[in-house]
């Protein structure tokens, strides 16, 4: 390896991991966690949904946020739903739907799984903020569902660092 780690850091357990498992190292499992998300946009008005084939983006893990809007998660699928869910984007009215007048627009943006990997990769991300290490034991879901298909959870890797 030719990066160095350093003590102390939170990221360091999943950085080594994403290093360990890097497609050159590791080409076999490397495509084994490869994914694809494609970005789309839907009106709620009228439904017309617009996929951006071509921005594409690949991962390997998926990073996973154990706070969403202020609250704290503590199950390892609600993390997967949170991520997932649909988000409005208020004030956007620049879409080639139909919606005029009376009917605006009500625009939603998501991540649409165009590859699920074979082997699903999570980091669960224990950061609220500056500083701020949100501390609340997460349940560790048997099975889990991402982009319709389901997971085993088969291992954790821990980093207590301080």
């Amino acid at each position: 390896m030719k990066r160095k780690f350093h003590a102390g850091r939170p990221e360091d357990a999943q950085e080594f991991l994403a290093e360990l498992l890097d497609t050159d190292k590791a080409p076999m499992v490397s495509r084994a966690l490869q994914g694809t998300n494609v970005p789309t946009l839907e009106c709620k008005t009228c439904g017309f949904t617009q996929v951006f084939h071509g921005a594409e983006t690949g991962f390997t893990h998926v990073q996973l946020s154990l706070q969403h809007h202020v609250i704290a998660i503590n199950d390892i699928q609600a993390a997967i739903d949170a991520h997932r869910a649909e988000e409005e984007l208020p004030g956007f009215t620049e879409f080639p739907c139909n919606c005029t007048g009376a009917n605006r627009p009500r625009i939603w943006k998501r991540q649409r799984s165009h590859k699920t990997p074979a082997i699903l990769c999570l980091h669960l991300v224990r950061w609220g903020g500056v500083a701020q290490v949100i501390s609340s034991q997460i349940h560790p879901n048997g099975n889990l569902g991402f982009a319709g298909e389901r997971y085993d959870l088969r291992a954790v890797i821990y980093h207590h660092g301080s």
